[in-house]
């Protein structure tokens, strides 16, 4: 007869006796068991997880033992398809490294985040100054200088109409120059991603395509007056172009944005005033809205 499967109950104080971290994936991986169930286990484990971390043990032996059982415990859930636990136990490790350690990890993510957000903002101001180019390329071709009479243009508006064709051709090469430049940037960053459960949270949540669509991101992005307020799906699908960054959240520099909120300014706005208005700040890392910064950016989770 078949040993009696324990109850979620059975295994929290199991675990809080004796918390043996291999045994872990056994009512994770229960068929009977409830997802609700399960994560209930897991929040036990963390928490008697957490309650060790805070007391900070003074063996130092007994210490890097407990890390590299959570450290087993992280690999067996990740081989075994538990993305979202092994990410909660690479977090709980992250919190267990010295002071000058986490600092150094949450300086580092504070300028992933930014360059990020300074990625989407470059490609998503060059698709609107390259639809624009366009727009004009267009109403330059069709009204020849013999017919602006006819169509109520004057002289002057070819003029004007040339002179910002010459403009947006500029911004358009500097654009180019300033996303080539980005990318090197961020390459220098990813190379230099923390060793340590930061690099293994950061390449985890990075393998999925679409972890920018998580519901607090998407909440995020509308309350900022972005498309994930409204039905046109941009923040879903690729943006009008090849480059890296064209899939994600809207900046400033948005189409879209532009235009469904009737903007006058044609979007001239920079990159540093999309960077004040997020108002994260991982050196002070002390609000709510930095911690959820950085556990969804970095690691994907809510």
């Amino acid at each position: 007869m078949a040993p009696k499967e324990l109850t979620p109950e059975e295994w929290r104080e199991r675990l809080h006796q004796n918390p043996k971290r291999l045994e872990l994936p056994e009512p994770l991986h229960s068929k009977t068991l409830s997802l609700d169930a399960k994560d209930k286990i897991f929040a036990g484990f963390l928490e008697i997880s957490q309650n060790k971390t805070n007391n900070e043990s003074t063996d130092k032996d007994n210490e890097a033992k407990e890390i590299a059982d959570l450290e087993c415990l992280e690999r067996a859930l990740a081989d075994t398809g538990d993305g979202v636990y092994a990410q909660e136990i690479r977090l709980l490790l992250f919190k267990r490294q010295s002071v000058a350690e986490i600092e150094q990890n949450l300086r580092w993510a504070q300028d992933v985040i930014e360059a990020d957000i300074k990625g989407r903002w470059i490609v998503q101001r060059e698709v609107f100054v390259g639809e624009e180019f366009q727009d004009l390329c267009v109403e330059l071709t069709l009204f020849g200088v013999d017919d602006l009479g006819e169509f109520g243009f004057e002289v002057k508006d070819k003029e004007d109409k040339e002179t910002q064709l010459a403009a947006y051709k500029a911004e358009l090469q500097r654009l180019n120059d300033e996303y080539w430049q980005h990318k090197q940037h961020v390459w220098r960053l990813e190379a230099n991603t923390p060793l340590g459960p930061m690099r293994r949270a950061y390449e985890a949540c990075r393998q999925k395509p679409d972890w920018h669509l998580s519901e607090w991101l998407r909440r995020d992005c509308a309350g900022r007056g972005g498309c994930c307020r409204r039905k046109c799906g941009c923040c879903e699908k690729a943006r009008k172009t090849e480059r890296e960054w064209n899939h994600g959240h809207c900046t400033s520099a948005c189409r879209c944005c532009i235009a469904s909120k009737g903007c006058s300014s044609k979007g001239k706005t920079t990159v540093e005033e999309d960077l004040k208005a997020v108002p994260f700040g991982f050196v002070a890392y002390e609000t709510p809205y930095d911690e959820r910064m950085f556990c969804e950016y970095i690691l994907g989770m809510g």
